[in-house]
């Protein structure tokens, strides 16, 4: 920060701060921090330290304070405008030349009248929350849904057919799942497990080999049912 040694603190006491020094000691260094944070006419530029030798470093700044009885501490961390330390006027020469010799307009804004200026941004704020959701409603999100369910369902056909009059019943009926449906969910999503687990081709020769001893006990009982048979009985005892 130009060129002000690296590490430095500057402490405000509550009362009268003086900060002394020789020439090119820093002192205005600190005051073009205090210009950036707080309010100030003729703002200088903070720059890093030109005369290191070597290039320049980003500058980096923090100030910390305290409101009123607040415990925790904020830091303002040298982006964007702080709405506290910006309360604070800072003067000194160069603010002064700039009354003195620059032709500027002085305006006044009277503590508590940025309340308009919040007001609206907090109203442009719900503004674009509201739009937002408008535009979400108005969305084709049922068209979408319609796409994923099955035609001829009771599902689909109410979806086809859904209004301002529709009951809520009506729609939380078709919503619930029987005990036998999720029963039967529960199985179809076992068999899919199962299948996309096992090989095909081994699943194909275990349902292959199953087959074939089923039809071999097929053949079994046939025969065994024959020779059971009232034809072959009487053969046997006549």
């Amino acid at each position: 920060m130009n060129a002000l040694a690296e590490g430095q603190t500057l402490k405000f006491s509550p009362g009268l701060t003086v900060v002394y020094g020789d020439n090119a000691a820093g002192k205005t260094g600190y005051i073009r921090i205090l210009k950036s944070a707080c309010r100030a006419r003729g703002r200088e530029d903070i720059l890093g330290n030109v005369v290191s030798g070597g290039a320049p470093l980003a500058p980096v700044v923090a100030i910390k304070y305290k409101v009123g009885a607040e415990e925790d501490v904020r830091e303002w961390s040298g982006q964007g405008e702080d709405d506290f330390i910006s309360r604070v006027s800072v003067f000194d020469t160069q603010c002064a030349a700039v009354y003195l010799t620059e032709k500027t307009d002085v305006a006044f804004r009277p503590f508590g009248l940025d309340l308009f200026d919040k007001l609206v941004k907090a109203c442009k704020t719900v503004r674009s929350k509201l739009e937002g959701e408008q535009r979400a409603l108005g969305s084709s999100v049922l068209g979408t849904l319609q796409e994923k369910v099955p035609e001829g369902t009771a599902v689909a056909k109410l979806l086809s057919g859904i209004s301002s009059l529709t009951k809520p019943e009506t729609v939380q009926a078709l919503a619930r799942i029987l005990p036998e449906e999720e029963a039967r969910l529960a199985l179809l999503e076992k068999s899919l497990q199962d299948v996309q687990a096992n090989d095909p081709n081994k699943l194909i020769r275990q349902l292959t080999l199953r087959a074939g001893r089923v039809r071999a006990l097929a053949r079994h009982l046939k025969d065994v049912e024959k020779a059971l048979s009232d034809e072959a009985l009487a053969a046997v005892f006549d």
